[in-house]
């Protein structure tokens, strides 16, 4: 039994206390409101009475230097609340069509004012040239040796072949002129007849002269080999 009792007080006292958070919020919540009400009317009449005195100090009843300065800032005020509605009913006003519209007379303004660039070279620009270049009279001269050096072939620049038989050609005998003796049975003249002179001219022999041409005729000859005159 005891349980059940301790049981029931603490459920009851739970009811008790929620009531009590109830009703305490509800007293609250009405007494809060109250209050602002309050609050609200006295706004009401400050306001008013603000109202009233600046309207008697705009008619000159009211001469007092401190309602003077806060009817100035309460002009300030309203003449900038005054230029922000006609601002924002202008926003309110305007449509997409009008926007529209002023967007081709805005773009061709700024268009006017901006400096066309052309894409195109100047013309009258000269490329300059390089100083290394040479210029166009200029004419190569040609060493006058050169002209030497093609007559006249140094050893150096000789191949070695042609040096060879440069060397052949030197060890050779040379001709001295000495008379070289022919047979005389060798046909040297073609006229069939025996040779009796030598190759150097000198006559090995005695000899005649053709009655006839004056061709100098070997002694033994029979006839003339030049004319065919008979020899006596």
């Amino acid at each position: 039994m005891g349980f059940l009792d301790s049981l029931s007080k603490t459920l009851s006292s739970g009811v008790d206390r929620a009531k009590f958070e109830a009703d305490k919020f509800q007293r609250t919540s009405r007494v809060s409101g109250e209050i602002n009400n309050i609050k609200s009317q006295i706004d009401t009449n400050i306001r008013q009475l603000g109202e009233r005195a600046l309207e008697l100090y705009q008619q000159g009843s009211i001469t007092a230097p401190e309602i003077a300065s806060l009817a100035q800032i309460i002009a300030q005020l309203r003449d900038q609340q005054t230029q922000k509605e006609a601002e924002l009913n202008a926003a309110n006003a305007e449509t997409f069509e009008s926007w529209q519209a002023m967007q081709p007379q805005a773009s061709q303004g700024t268009t006017s004012q901006g400096i066309p660039i052309s894409s195109e070279p100047s013309t009258g620009y000269t490329p300059t040239t390089s100083s290394s270049e040479p210029s166009t009279g200029y004419t190569p001269t040609t060493s006058s040796s050169s002209s030497a050096d093609r007559s006249t072939t140094p050893s150096s620049a000789v191949p070695s072949g042609a040096t060879h038989d440069q060397s052949a050609t030197s060890a050779a005998p040379s001709f001295t002129g000495r008379a070289y003796d022919v047979s005389e049975s060798t046909d040297v003249s073609g006229s069939g007849l025996p040779n009796n002179s030598s190759v150097g001219g000198q006559s090995s022999a005695a000899v005649k002269t053709c009655p006839n041409c004056s061709y100098d005729v070997p002694a033994s000859a029979a006839f003339c080999p030049n004319c065919g005159n008979r020899m006596v």
